[in-house]
């Protein structure tokens, strides 16, 4: 037997990893359910272009966002708070003007209204006293031009009367003399015997009063009946001039 040890065989040092990662990757056994991956190419990125260090780059310009501290919010609170002052203030200014205007104002006037009232009652009392007193006047009035009427009348007959105890005795110029004052007091009466709706009565004695008239002019001495007649008519105004 041979007693040598056998001599190793030659050994093959490694190949160095990262010469030829192809050709090592193709020697390496592959296990047959192991898939093959594709092996990947390398994107090589676009060049950058050389920045000129002395000349900055154009930056877009910035946008001020709306936020809490920005110049458009400031404005709003702003315009708020003077909006909200401006109604404070309105509505001071309302209270103040109703409580020192308008209040006031309003009592004087439900005063004035009640003083108002209260005239209006005496006012409408004195109106009553009024027509009352104008009613007991216009009465007065009345009966006054009913006795002067009556006077007139009663002057008229006692002319009349004498006039016929003139043409008894007769004696012209008494006559003559009592119907002119005869005339005078029936154009006092014949006024109130119009508006009393006594207009025949009026037209009559006016028709009696020219006839005696007449009579007297061409002859005082027949007279008589003429001044009888007209006395008769007077009487029967009695009724008519009676007072209240």
């Amino acid at each position: 037997m041979n007693d040598q040890p056998p001599i190793p065989p030659a050994q093959t040092p490694p190949p160095e990893e990262g010469l030829n990662p192809g050709a090592a990757a193709s020697q390496e056994p592959k296990p047959d359910d192991q898939p093959v991956e594709p092996v990947g190419v390398p994107v090589t990125p676009p060049p950058t272009p050389a920045v000129d260090p002395g000349k900055a780059t154009p930056q877009p310009p910035a946008i001020e966002p709306l936020q809490e501290d920005g110049r458009f919010g400031k404005f709003i609170r702003t315009a708020l708070r003077l909006l909200v002052l401006s109604l404070v203030m309105f509505a001071a200014g309302f209270l103040l003007a109703y409580f020192l205007l308008y209040q006031p104002t309003m009592k004087q006037l439900e005063d004035n209204r009640a003083d108002l009232q209260t005239t209006s009652a005496a006012l409408e009392t004195k109106n009553a006293e009024y027509l009352d007193l104008k009613s007991q006047y216009d009465d007065l009035v009345g009966n006054a031009t009913k006795i002067e009427d009556r006077a007139s009348l009663a002057l008229a007959l006692r002319s009349l009367e004498l006039a016929d105890l003139g043409v008894q005795k007769k004696n012209n110029v008494v006559v003559r003399t009592q119907l002119q004052l005869t005339r005078k007091y029936l154009d006092e009466l014949l006024p109130y015997l119009q508006a009393q709706g006594q207009q025949e009565m009026a037209d009559e004695l006016v028709g009696l009063m020219k006839t005696a008239e007449t009579e007297l002019v061409r002859d005082p001495q027949a007279i008589g009946p003429a001044v009888e007649n007209l006395m008769d008519a007077l009487e029967s105004l009695n009724e008519v001039l009676a007072l209240d």
